[in-house]
């Protein structure tokens, strides 16, 4: 009974005709990816403290914390754990700038 019930959903299913080309006059855009990424700066240890520091002058050092430094550069928390080891790492970069 198994079987027949999945054979069942199977048959029933209508093949779906692909309309690539429709949506758009000229066929699809051509998209290229490298210009996302060129667009960013790099991520650099230097680039993480100078962003600590600007939150710590600005709200203070409670409000410094690995999310809310990686929301200021712009990437998630763990992209920084490539360039800090922690958070004490990071309190000692800001106090050698």
């Amino acid at each position: 009974m198994y079987a027949y019930g999945v054979r069942r959903i199977c048959v029933q299913r209508k093949p779906v005709k692909p309309n690539i080309g429709e949506r758009f006059e000229n066929g699809p855009p051509e998209t290229n990816h490298h210009d996302y990424h060129e667009e960013r700066e790099r991520l650099t240890r230097e680039r993480i403290i100078a962003a600590a520091l600007r939150v710590m002058d600005t709200e203070g050092l409670e409000a410094v914390s690995m999310r809310r430094i990686a929301r200021e550069v712009g990437v998630e928390a763990m992209s920084l754990y490539h360039h800090v080891r922690d958070k004490d790492d990071l309190l000692d970069g800001i106090c050698e700038a």
